[in-house]
């Protein structure tokens, strides 16, 4: 009997590190001045987890609490024709990827307004820890 009590602690336990190991590592990049103070009023930001300058060449995210400056290492564009891109990034040890589908724009949106809505998946990969993010945002100046 004993040893089925120790043997049911150690996989609860076990369970239990397991799960720890599991919480995201990402963070809010809200309101931070690093970010924007970069940006030229034009941005793409995507829930509170991840903001790009407009073209996307530059982006952050809060990785273990620390802003973590994003390089564009591969990327498409959207067109009139074409209403989704992607865009992939990375920074020493980690890969984010992006793939972005443009909404319509509403009925009292003007279509030559600056910007678009967005539904994209994040894709988020350092070292083993990978993470998938379903996000809303906006790009707009």
């Amino acid at each position: 009997m004993r040893s089925i009590l120790m043997s049911t602690l150690l996989i609860s336990s076990i369970l239990c590190f397991t799960n720890a190991q599991e919480k995201s590592i990402v963070g809010s990049v809200d309101n931070v001045p690093q970010i924007e103070n970069e940006l030229d009023g034009c941005a793409c930001r995507l829930d509170t987890i991840f903001v790009s300058t407009f073209d996307g060449k530059t982006a952050w995210m809060n990785i273990s609490g620390e802003i973590t400056k994003l390089s564009l290492t591969k990327s498409t564009n959207p067109s009139s024709k074409k209403k989704s891109f992607y865009r992939i990034y990375n920074a020493e040890d980690l890969s984010v990827t992006i793939d972005f589908i443009i909404l319509p724009k509403s009925p009292n949106e003007s279509e030559e307004s600056d910007g678009y809505q967005v539904n994209a998946v994040i894709t988020f990969v350092k070292g083993k820890h990978r993470e998938v993010f379903k996000v809303k945002g906006l790009c707009a100046c």
